[in-house]
């Protein structure tokens, strides 16, 4: 899904947008908002082949709402980092230094989203790095989307916490020591 692939591109084509502004052929925006369209089919394609075979062969609960919301939100990553390649692509004048100022980036939001260091293991000075990160909203969101479904509905503890807020709160998915709650996907 994140692909340095795209970066290519976008890097080769800006002298013939810089030739083609010189000369006054469109508007900038129209070049902009042509490039983001044209991304959204492969990336709709993408979404869903490798959404649904993560998603079904993960063991994640079938039910279609929860499949609809992981779907959509991993359509929102797709999306992001696509304009997030756009810029550095566009800041960055030479394709290794946007190589590596993407892959720096991509590094710290695959670090600090929650799912390779734990949100409850993250050092305070650090912790606005994961709550700024789009990557751990959502990773959250399919955390939550998936422990607050019906399977893990049963009661595990005196204190009436359910299986799925159990699975929460060992792994640091709380917030000021409760487990998050649904309103936290939207």
């Amino acid at each position: 899904m994140i692909s340095v692939c795209s970066l290519q591109p976008q890097i080769d084509t800006r002298a013939v947008f810089y030739k083609e502004q010189d000369a006054n052929f469109y508007p900038t925006w129209t070049f902009v908002l042509g490039r983001a369209f044209a991304v959204v089919p492969s990336s709709l394609q993408d979404v869903l082949i490798y959404g649904s075979i993560v998603y079904w062969f993960s063991g994640y609960v079938p039910l279609a709402a929860n499949y609809f919301v992981y779907i959509l939100l991993l359509l929102l990553c797709a999306f992001t980092c696509n304009v997030m390649f756009s810029v550095f692509s566009a800041k960055v004048k030479d394709r290794p230094a946007a190589l590596a100022a993407m892959s720096v980036s991509v590094v710290v939001l695959i670090l600090f989203s929650g799912f390779t260091v734990q949100p409850n293991v993250i050092p305070p000075y650090y912790i606005w790095l994961y709550w700024i990160n789009l990557f751990a909203w959502i990773f959250r969101a399919v955390v939550i989307n998936e422990y607050r479904s019906a399977p893990f509905d049963e009661v595990v503890e005196n204190d009436g916490t359910t299986q799925g807020e159990a699975i929460m709160i060992r792994f640091g998915f709380t917030f000021q020591g409760e487990p998050f709650e649904y309103v936290w996907v939207w």
